[in-house]
């Protein structure tokens, strides 16, 4: 039986004492398995979400105008989103540096990095497929588009277009401002490149 051993932290500050108690390592931390998380003003359940998600095995699988909330019945973009991107299905992973499934900070959400919104040297990774039909104007498109994204611990300047190491090597272009991309596929049928566009418009929102 493990034993349940209380830290006790104190910070001193100018405005006083602040006490935590907290039990060391993954005690914690509080999991979606114990209820009460929450993203998005909704509460997480382990297992595949209504709408695509599973946060506990880090993944999305489902419609494009799914995966964001404002696309979504009953919200301002859901109109524009259904017109033009209804053909479009999604997939997504990511890893514990680019969503945790935990919540060790105490706040009832899925914790970020230390110090978000930078996901910078992180080592957070994101990789999504879009495949499916679009709207475009007139046209219907078809579109098969596939990126990879490294928050890279050798990143240490950009030039504005690529990252760099130390050294000088180039790593890959920019992305999200903290981010390598480390691989970027695309084919459109109307010759059309906008895949990375409309993964942006979800989660940098």
């Amino acid at each position: 039986m493990k034993k349940l051993i209380l830290v006790l932290i104190v910070a001193v500050a100018a405005t006083g004492v602040i006490v935590v108690f907290a039990k060391p390592g993954d005690n914690l931390c509080r999991t979606i398995q114990s209820d009460g998380l929450s993203r998005w003003g909704e509460v997480l359940s382990t297992g595949i979400d209504s709408w695509g998600y599973n946060y506990q095995a880090h993944g999305f699988n489902g419609a494009y105008c799914d995966h964001y909330q404002n696309f979504r019945p009953g919200y301002s973009g859901n109109e524009d989103c259904q017109a033009a991107y209804s053909g479009l299905k999604l997939q997504m992973r990511w890893n514990n540096e680019f969503l945790s499934n935990k919540d060790c900070l105490g706040d009832g959400f899925l914790d970020l990095p230390t110090n978000f919104p930078s996901y910078l040297s992180s080592g957070a990774a994101l990789s999504a497929t879009l495949r499916g039909s679009y709207q475009s104007g007139n046209q219907t498109c078809e579109l098969d588009y596939t990126i990879k994204i490294l928050a890279d611990p050798r990143a240490v300047y950009n030039d504005g277009i690529f990252w760099y190491t130390i050294d000088g090597k180039e790593l890959g272009p920019i992305f999200w401002e903290d981010f390598v991309v480390t691989r970027e596929l695309e084919k459109n049928s109307c010759n059309e490149v906008n895949g990375r566009d409309l993964i942006i418009r979800g989660w940098q929102n």
